[in-house]
């Protein structure tokens, strides 16, 4: 039998436990034949999300989530995740029907991860230290001004000439976009609310432009971290050699931003092209030496030229006018949850 002073004391608990308001935090991330590393992201999430927990306890009912999607996987990476769900019914796992590429698979991660009330979202071949996680969910809960918490590499642990390609390559994707610029450096890693998610999700549904472009874009009132990307230590990346370049290409050209600008590029170019072309027939028409049988070549060579990139820009403006008239027509990604038979 339970004494008063017990009963009491549970009720008291159940009346603190309905006070707190519950938020929902879920740690997302895509794995491609990421076997040995999953084992030690989902026990990091957990270290953290439980630092977290006795942090905030007295506030707030802080829950665990995880969402994985394996993206096509051909190692034992779905058989690892399987378990892991039998272990923690708190992770759930996507399982994509072939492998998507990273962009498509994080695409679709966006559209899972509304149910969250505040999402980090993370590499699972722990280059994006979890750790991290503990300073931006915490400032999401202290700071409800902010709406996200986004995470800048400022250093990395790779050879001199993959940095150097990759700070080429976020600075050209800084302006590849009418949205928010891309800051260099950030590649998706950070922690987001709600409503950020909400609409990253609406502008991948809508637009051609990338994940990352799509979180800085939904960002209203963002704080930037810099971290320092570790080396990957077990694994291989999901985009061997040629992979990354063909990934980098792709996402450059398909921000709103990209085509309308190189057109403008190449049409200044082509302009003053003829321009030029133009002045110098003049002058040399005033100064009566208009004998352009050796020079003929020459100038009808710069006459198609400049054609050739008038051509061009009207080409890439054309490009520009279908690719917003069929804008968000993205792969369907084909996927099932882990347990459910749809």
């Amino acid at each position: 039998m339970t004494s008063l002073g017990s009963s009491r004391k549970i009720g008291h608990i159940k009346n603190m436990d309905e006070a707190r308001p519950t938020i929902k935090l879920g740690f997302v991330s895509s794995a491609y034949n990421e076997e040995e590393n999953l084992g030690e992201l989902h026990r990091r999430c957990r270290v953290v999300h439980a630092e977290l927990e006795r942090e905030f306890r007295d506030r707030l009912n802080l829950r665990f989530n995880m969402l994985v999607a394996d993206n096509g996987s051909v190692d034992d990476s779905l058989d690892v995740l399987k378990k892991l769900r039998q272990e923690d019914p708190a992770l759930e796992v996507l399982i994509h029907q072939s492998n998507y590429g990273a962009e498509a698979s994080a695409g679709n991660l966006l559209q899972q991860a509304r149910v969250f009330d505040i999402s980090v979202f993370l590499c699972s071949d722990l280059q994006d230290p979890p750790e991290h996680a503990l300073e931006m969910v915490r400032t999401l809960l202290e700071r409800p001004e902010l709406d996200a918490v986004l995470a800048v590499k400022k250093n990395t642990l790779e050879s001199p000439l993959l940095r150097f390609a990759r700070r080429m390559y976020y600075k050209a994707l800084g302006v590849t976009s009418r949205g928010t610029l891309v800051a260099r450096g950030y590649h998706g890693f950070g922690c987001y609310r709600q409503s950020v998610i909400k609409e990253a999700a609406t502008f991948w549904t809508k637009t051609d432009v990338s994940v990352r472009q799509c979180l800085a874009s939904a960002a209203k009132a963002p704080v930037f971290i810099d971290y320092i990307q570790a080396k990957r230590v077990r694994g291989s990346s999901s985009y061997g050699v040629w992979g990354y370049w063909s990934e980098a290409v792709g996402v450059l050209l398909s921000g709103d931003a990209a085509t309308s600008r190189l057109s403008l590029t190449i049409g200044s170019t082509g302009l003053m092209l003829a321009v030029l072309l133009g002045v110098l027939v003049v002058v040399n028409s005033l100064r009566e030496n208009n004998g352009y049988s050796g020079g003929t070549p020459t100038v009808m060579g710069l006459v198609l030229l400049s054609f050739a990139i008038q051509m061009l820009m009207f080409g890439i403006l054309s490009r520009q006018i279908e690719g917003l008239r069929m804008g968000g027509l993205r792969r369907r990604i084909n996927f099932r949850r882990l347990g459910s038979d749809h």
